[in-house]
């Protein structure tokens, strides 16, 4: 017997195949790049849903995760490396939010904004614990301003700061996998 002309594995190649079509036209239409959609899909319309104060329990749940994984983890260069990487992001994304609530543009990467490499993993998670308590204390004066605008992520392009505080929930979790 004929498989019938949609057949379950048809069937879901042609879905594919118009969901990757349908992506192109948007694309095309509306020259967004990839990254922007990504940002919209993943940070801009979850954060969009939620208010400062849920933003803020994601941020210290994932702060008390990243914590945890750090009492476990091994004094090495790699963990310290992984370490000094997300606090330098999260410093450096306080600084961008900082722009929407009238501070001077940022100008360059997350960098400058890493930890001195000579630091300990002690060290270092106390620190990792103070970047992210005033991640919190920065999204409580967000939601009192509630700014509008957005502020640039050099990757990823202009972030709403709803956004912003989802990008730093979500890499600290998975960078702070990488802890050994």
């Amino acid at each position: 017997m004929p498989p019938s002309p949609l057949s379950a594995p048809r069937f879901w190649k042609v879905l594919l195949t118009l969901g990757l079509l349908s992506v192109a036209a948007l694309l095309l239409t509306r020259r967004t790049s990839p990254k922007a959609l990504v940002a919209g899909a993943v940070l801009e319309a979850p954060a969009r849903r939620r208010r400062y104060a849920e933003l803020r329990r994601g941020l210290n749940e994932t702060g008390l995760r990243l914590e945890k994984r750090l009492a476990g983890a091994d004094d090495t260069e790699a963990n310290r490396e992984v370490v000094r990487h997300i606090i330098g992001i999260e410093r450096w994304g306080q600084a961008r939010l900082e722009e929407l609530l009238g501070a001077d543009p940022v100008l360059g990467g997350h960098r400058p904004y890493r930890p001195a490499d000579d630091l300990g993993l002690a060290q270092l998670r106390g620190l990792a614990a103070l970047t992210r308590a005033q991640t919190g204390d920065l999204a409580r004066r967000l939601e009192a301003q509630a700014p509008v605008g957005r502020a640039k992520h050099d990757g990823l392009g202009p972030l709403s700061a709803r956004a912003w505080l989802r990008y730093l929930t979500l890499h600290a979790e998975i960078e702070g996998r990488r802890l050994k």
